[in-house]
C-alpha cells in the first residue's frame, strides 16, 4: 500500500505542481538583518497565531546566512509573523535562551528545532539540544522545559533531558566520543491528557544499514514537575532504548523511495480528537547514494508525506493510513507543518528546496533556499 501511495502522489503532484502559489517568508531581526535559520523549524505559539518559536543560527546578511560558517551556538527565539502587506516576514522579537549555558548543573552548548505543547496551564517546549554528561561528552538529545508566561525564557527548575543521544568512539577524532544515534527534532504532544515524545533517530555514519527512523515514548512528570520517559525512574533513556521506546515510523527496505528516511516532522490533532496527522520527511536510496539530507541526488529525497494514526504508540503506527494528494510539492522540503492565521485560514509552512533530480519536480524557491515559504493548505488534507 505504501508503494502505491508514493507512486500516485509523485505523479499527481508533478501534474499539479504549478497550481499553488508560494509566498516566501524571510526571517529578520528588528533592524532588518537576516536571521540565519537554514529554513529551520518554526512552531506556532498555542493561542497566539502571530507568534512563533524558532531556531536562530546567527544574524547577518543573506549571503552570510547562505554560507553557513557560523561561530555562534544555535538557540531559539520568539518571532512575530507579519502575514500580509505584500511582504510577509518573520521578525525576531527576543532570544528565549542564550547559548551555551548551564541548566541544573548540565552544560548545554546549543538548542534548536523546537515544538510546543499546551499542558497543565503551561506551554511546554521540546527541542533538540546538545547537553554534556559529566565526562564532558556531548550528546544530541531531546530537552524539555516549560516556557515562562511572557515567553522570555524557560522555567529552568523543570528542565529535563528525557532522551539522551548515544555516542561512539570516533577513530578520526582521536577516539573522542561522537554522537551516533541522536534524539533529533523532538515532538511533544498532549494525546488525550497523556504526554508523548517522538524523536528522529539519526546516525553519525549515514550508512544504508542504519536508516533514519522515528521513535516515541510516553512521558510522566516527577514530583518536581519535570518530564521523563515512563518507567525511566527520572533518568534519561538512550535514543535507541528498545524497552522504553517504540519505533513509530519505520522505513520499507523493499521500496527505494522509502528505504532510508522516515522522519516525523510535526503532529497535529484531527478535528474529532480521535487521532493525529503526521507530516513526515521521506526518502530512499538510488545508485549507491543515500537520502540523508535534502541536498542528496536521490529520487524522492526529503519529500513530505502525510499519514493518520489513532494510536500514540506501537510499531510503525505512523506509517499506516497514508493520505495521497496532488497538492503536496514533491521537491525536497524542510520542517513542513500546518499554521493557522487569526482568521482561521490554514497554510503549509516549509522550506521548499530546489530539486536535485528530475523526479522531484514541482516547487522551487522564489528566494534563496535559506528561507521558508507558505502555500495554501492542501484541500484534500484535513
Amino acid at each position: 500500500m505504501q508503494k502505491i501511495f508514493l507512486a500516485a502522489a509523485a505523479s499527481l503532484a508533478l501534474a499539479a505542481s504549478a497550481a499553488a502559489q508560494e509566498t516566501p517568508i524571510p526571517t529578520l531581526d528588528q533592524s532588518g538583518n537576516y536571521v540565519c535559520n537554514e529554513a529551520g523549524s518554526f512552531v506556532q505559539v498555542p493561542g497566539q497565531p502571530d507568534m512563533f518559536v524558532g531556531r536562530v543560527m546567527a544574524i547577518g546578511t543573506q549571503a552570510y546566512c547562505n554560507a553557513g560558517n557560523f561561530t555562534t551556538s544555535p538557540t531559539v527565539g520568539l518571532f512575530q509573523l507579519f502575514w500580509y502587506g505584500g511582504n510577509a516576514s518573520l521578525v525576531l522579537k527576543r532570544f528565549i535562551l542564550t547559548m551555551p549555558t548551564t541548566i541544573n548543573s548540565t552544560y548545554v552548548r546549543s538548542i534548536y528545532d523546537p515544538t510546543l505543547m499546551s499542558f497543565g496551564g503551561d506551554i511546554w517546549m521540546a527541542a533538540e539540544c546538545t547537553p554534556h554528561t559529566p565526562d564532558g561528552v556531548e550528546h544530541v538529545s531531546a530537552c524539555v522545559a516549560p516556557l515562562l508566561p511572557d515567553l522570555s525564557g524557560i522555567d529552568t527548575s523543570r528542565f529535563s533531558v528525557p532522551v539522551l543521544g548515544d555516542t561512539w568512539p570516533d577513530p578520526y577524532a582521536g577516539n573522542k566520543n561522537q554522537s551516533i544515534n541522536s534524539a533529533s527534532i523532538p515532538q511533544i504532544i498532549n494525546w488525550g491528557g497523556s504526554t508523548f515524545l517522538y524523536w528522529t533517530n539519526d546516525h553519525h555514519d549515514k550508512m544504508a544499514s542504519q536508516p533514519i527512523i522515528t521513535r516515541g515514548a510516553e512521558l510522566y512528570q516527577d514530583t518536581a514537575g519535570r518530564f521523563w520517559v515512563l518507567e525511566s525512574s527520572g533518568t534519561p533513556i538512550s535514543a535507541t532504548d528498545p524497552n522504553l521506546s517504540t519505533v513509530v515510523y519505520d522505513v520499507a527496505f523493499d521500496d527505494s523511495l522509502y528505504d532510508h528516511v522516515a522522519s516525523v516532522r510535526t503532529l497535529y490533532p484531527s478535528a474529532s480528537g480521535n487521532g493525529f496527522y503526521a507530516i513526515s520527511t521521506l526518502g530512499g536510496s538510488s545508485f549507491s547514494a543515500l537520502c540523508f539530507n535534502a541536498a542528496q541526488p536521490v529520487p524522492g529525497c526529503w519529500r513530505a508525506g502525510v499519514t493518520f494514526s489513532t494510536a500514540p504508540l506501537g510499531y510503525n503506527v505512523f506509517a499506516a493510513n497514508p493520505l495521497p494528494t496532488d497538492q503536496i510539492p514533491v521537491n525536497p522540503q524542510t520542517y513542513p507543518k500546518p499554521i493557522i492565521n487569526s482568521a482561521g485560514q490554514k497554510y503549509w509552512l516549509a522550506g521548499f528546496l530546489k530539486p536535485m533530480t528530475s523526479w522531484n519536480g514541482g516547487y522551487a524557491p522564489a528566494v534563496p533556499v535559506k528561507n521558508q515559504a507558505i502555500i495554501p493548505w492542501p484541500s484534500d488534507i484535513p
